[in-house]
């Protein structure tokens, strides 16, 4: 279920569906999906940052999303 909102994050992110919000809108939408499905991430907010910054400036691959939220997510 979790990988929706990794799909979500990357892609709304990647491909700057917005003129100005995309790494707030893609976060704040995989947070969502992720605590209305049972889950939570488990990251430092600076951690979580530099992550959403790497997303965004084309450094990580959606594999690489995949691998880093399965790394940092939890049950509620």
């Amino acid at each position: 279920m979790y990988q929706k909102a990794e799909l979500y994050f990357f892609s709304i992110i990647c491909n700057h569906i917005f003129q100005d919000g995309n790494k707030r809108t893609g976060l704040e939408a995989a947070l969502l999906f992720l605590q209305l499905n049972g889950y939570d991430l488990v990251v430092d907010d600076n951690l979580l940052t530099n992550f959403t910054l790497s997303v965004a400036s084309g450094e990580q691959s959606l594999e690489q999303v995949q691998a880093w939220f399965e790394a940092h997510i939890t049950t509620l």
